[in-house]
């Protein structure tokens, strides 16, 4: 996969994923939708400062566009960010279990 391919994909599956449609999008960006239509599909790259437009809307980091759909392992900086992007409620839920091994482990290095 290029990476402009890598790039349309995960504009249109980060669009999706939070429910907009292109014109959602669009009207958040100040693109038209043939230009996003374009970016989406692969069929011209944008500029950087429309990538960085695109990240701001989207409310992820510029990194996050980029990255390979593959399934390999995020990295811990890429697992935090996407957990900074929960829920408050689910975000709180998941630092209580993190805390929770946490204390866990230390508990098991006391002993």
């Amino acid at each position: 996969m290029s990476i402009e391919q890598i790039l349309a994909y995960n504009i249109l599956r980060i669009r999706k994923g939070k429910g907009w449609s292109q014109k959602d999008l669009c009207e958040k960006t100040g693109l038209t939708q043939g230009q996003l239509s374009a970016f989406e599909n692969a069929r011209i790259p944008p500029n950087i400062k429309t990538i960085e437009r695109i990240a701001m809307a989207l409310e992820v980091p510029v990194y996050e566009l980029f990255r390979n759909p593959d399934g390999k392992s995020q990295s811990l900086q890429e697992k935090m960010d996407a957990i900074l992007q929960l829920p408050p409620e689910k975000r709180a839920a998941l630092l209580e279990v993190i805390d929770s091994v946490i204390r866990e482990n230390e508990g098991r290095k006391a002993e």
